[in-house]
């Protein structure tokens, strides 16, 4: 019952402040433990979207659980934030994937940078270029993923309708903080559309998941230069309560 009065609670928060919640919080989450997302207890709201059986522990009073099935690792969840709640996104979203890892090219920034992203911005961390690696011809070899038929480019071409080079910036991890009005730069249709031709919303593990993850940035700018801010120099530690 004490569920319940709390879901409807949150959801009357969101109907009475469309297009004004300065800050949300999006985690993609399986099983993982996430008290670290207290630390964005100043977001107005935290959207857990949990794909595992496990139900998160130690949410703040700002947070709701939303169950999805298990396809599409954490790009299909931002994706279906996006399309679902188009009309009424925050001021500035942010997307994180559950697991905080302490690898050096997914440092995190501070808290407070992502929270104060503007409207018009996107700061990711540690933004680096496409570079020789990740080319037109990159995809991933491995026989737990499932296969798009796409290289890295064509997918960018036929999929995003975007140019790929090695100056394209992308962050790694999928770590971001992104402007409503930079994501509302495509339609809802756009995103869906990605949703639909893609192994997305289909099976839990596609290729096309790790292509998105190199894509953000892309997406949201095309091919200009996106708005950014310079990323800190050290490592974030966000595995306990700030």
């Amino acid at each position: 019952m004490r569920n319940r009065l709390k879901q409807s609670r949150l959801v009357a928060v969101r109907a009475t402040m469309v297009g004004r919640l300065p800050c949300e919080l999006v985690i993609a989450r399986y099983n993982e433990e996430i008290l670290w997302s207290r630390n964005f207890s100043k977001c107005t709201l935290t959207t857990v979207y949990n794909k595992g059986k496990a139900h998160p522990k130690g949410l703040h009073e700002t947070a709701r659980s939303v169950q999805l099935p298990n396809v599409g690792r954490e790009a299909h969840t931002f994706l279906h934030h996006i399309v679902r709640h188009y009309d009424h996104l925050a001021t500035t979203t942010i997307f994180f994937q559950g697991a905080i890892n302490t690898r050096v090219e997914q440092r995190l920034g501070p808290p407070e940078r992502y929270m104060r992203n503007g409207v018009d911005r996107f700061y990711g961390n540690n933004v680096r270029a496409m570079g020789r690696r990740n080319g037109y011809g990159w995809h991933l070899h491995s026989d737990s993923v499932r296969a798009s038929g796409h290289t890295l480019g064509s997918f960018f071409a036929n999929v995003l309708h975007r140019n790929l080079s090695q100056s394209s910036p992308w962050v790694p991890g999928a770590y971001f903080s992104v402007g409503r009005n930079a994501v509302h730069r495509n339609s809802r249709r756009y995103y869906q559309r990605i949703m639909q031709n893609t192994n997305l919303s289909v099976h839990s593990a596609p290729e096309e998941a790790h292509f998105m993850e190199r894509a953000w940035m892309s997406i949201f700018f095309a091919n200009s230069h996106a708005r950014t801010r310079r990323p800190t120099s050290s490592h974030t530690r966000l595995s306990g309560v700030a």
